[in-house]
């Protein structure tokens, strides 16, 4: 059996609910309550969706959805902390830092071997 529409509307509004604001998190949600309901409603066509939402919801446990809610959550950060992980490796390999910190490198080294501690302000004029 299929949820239509109006079902998986109806299940949104009940996950929105239980106390889940965020989208994406509602989306994880009902992408497993539905497939539990639709099997539920498939072995008793009369059974309703709220009815249905209640049991899967009580299947969950004490915690009900906050174990998905948590999981979820979790991936996401681990996925942000990865593009962060990346994008800095990628900045501070960049020529735009590396460029100027040896070129800065290159100065004060000068001073040290020319024995003069303002030398590498007459190399940048």
């Amino acid at each position: 059996m299929k949820l239509n529409k109006d079902q998986i509307d109806q299940l949104k509004k009940l996950i929105s609910y239980k106390g889940y604001p965020e989208i994406d998190v509602q989306y994880e949600i009902l992408d497993h309550v539905a497939c539990k309901v639709e099997d539920l409603m498939s072995e008793n066509p009369k059974l309703s969706v709220p009815d249905a939402f209640q049991k899967v919801h009580a299947s969950f446990g004490i915690f009900g959805f906050s174990t998905l809610e948590e999981s979820y959550k979790k991936m996401i950060e681990k996925r942000l902390w990865a593009y962060y992980w990346k994008e800095l490796k990628q900045l501070l390999t960049s020529y735009r830092i590396i460029f100027p910190l040896g070129l800065l490198f290159i100065f004060f080294q000068s001073s040290a071997l020319l024995e003069d501690s303002k030398a590498w302000i007459l190399m940048m004029i």
